[in-house]
C-alpha cells in the first residue's frame, strides 16, 4: 500500500495527521454558497414566512454545513467558525444584523433550533 499524505472518502477528506481544515474550509464554503443562493431569491425576501425559512435551514444548510461531522475532531477555533455560518443565515432569517447586537441565544431561543455545535456532536454520538 502507498502512504499518503491524505485521502477522500465518501467526500470527506481525511489526512494523514488527523488536522480537519482543509475539509472545513470545503464544508463552510460550500455552506457559504448555499447561504448566497439562498438568499438572493428566497431568505431576503419579507413574503416568506419563517417557518418556511427554518424548514429549509434544517433540511438543506443544516446538513450541508454538518456533512461529514461523525469524523470531526473540532477545537474551539473550527466550532466558532461553524457557528458563525450558523448565525450568519440565522440572523438573515430574523431579518436583524450584527450592529444591532442581538445575542446568537435570543435568536436560536425565538427561532427554536439548538446551536450547530450541540446538533454536530449529537450526531457524532
Amino acid at each position: 500500500m502507498d502512504q499518503v499524505n491524505s485521502y477522500k472518502y465518501l467526500g470527506v477528506t481525511f489526512e494523514e495527521d488527523g488536522k480537519m481544515d482543509c475539509e472545513l474550509n470545503k464544508t463552510i464554503g460550500q455552506a457559504n454558497r448555499t447561504y448566497f443562493a439562498l438568499n438572493r431569491g428566497f431568505i431576503e425576501k419579507k413574503r416568506n414566512f419563517k417557518k418556511t425559512k427554518m424548514r429549509i435551514y434544517k433540511a438543506v444548510y443544516r446538513p450541508i454545513l454538518a456533512y461529514g461531522c461523525e469524523s470531526w475532531v473540532l477545537n474551539k477555533k473550527d466550532k466558532v467558525r461553524i457557528g458563525a455560518m450558523e448565525m450568519k443565515y440565522l440572523r438573515k432569517v430574523k431579518g436583524v444584523n450584527r450592529l444591532q447586537r442581538h445575542r446568537n441565544e435570543d435568536i436560536r431561543r425565538e427561532l427554536e433550533i439548538q446551536p450547530i455545535t450541540e446538533y454536530i456532536e449529537k450526531k457524532a454520538a
